[in-house]
């Protein structure tokens, strides 16, 4: 089976998917759409990150399954490095990463 995506202007929090994927930067940092998630869900990834699940280290993934005040029934964190050292290579690097995990779950 071909994995299917789409691209939408929405916010993360509203959108109802399978899987909603956002970033985490070392050091704790949230790209806006992880902020979003976090705020909508009553802090969920800021936990994460407090316990030590979440370190935003490339590539690295961590799946919260049904969290409570979004729409996605999954959101995947993956981690970008650190925000300089974000550049197309990394990108590209982190968007690989991210295909695979979502390739592997029953979406």
């Amino acid at each position: 089976m071909a994995l299917q995506f789409s691209l939408v202007c929405d916010t993360p929090e509203t959108i109802d998917s399978p899987c909603v994927v956002v970033g985490v930067y070392e050091k704790g940092l949230l790209t806006d759409a992880a902020q979003r998630i976090d705020k909508a869900t009553d802090g969920a990834i800021k936990r994460q990150i407090e316990s030590g699940d979440i370190d935003g280290k490339p590539g690295n993934l961590t799946m919260l399954y049904a969290p409570q005040g979004i729409k996605a029934r999954r959101v995947l964190v993956v981690g970008l490095g650190t925000a300089k050292c974000f550049d197309a290579a990394r990108f590209r690097q982190v968007h690989r990463t991210i295909t695979r995990a979502l390739d592997k779950l029953p979406l």
